[in-house]
């Protein structure tokens, strides 16, 4: 689940409708439950990259794998495995 803010006052918004354009692509239209701010528009949501593959792919999509990120090694650590 989604949760898509208003750009204005920071509240979780109401999907009202949403309709696909791809494969990756939704398009949603929102409405803000804030009463002093109230705003509607359209959110375009997009799958970019993939961090752990489908066991049922999609033959239709490519979506590249993500790189592993690189965590900061602390140098006050020990090393358990001496290399």
């Amino acid at each position: 689940m989604s949760m898509d803010l208003c750009p204005h006052c920071k509240t979780r918004v109401t999907i009202r409708t949403s309709r696909e354009l791809s494969d990756l692509t939704r398009e949603k239209y929102f409405q803000c439950p804030n009463i002093f701010c109230g705003t509607t528009g359209k959110i375009l949501s997009t799958v970019v990259h993939t961090i752990v593959p489908s066991l049922n792919p999609n033959p239709k999509v490519f979506l590249p794998q993500s790189r592993a990120r690189d965590i900061p090694q602390d140098t006050r650590q020990l090393d358990l495995l001496q290399t």
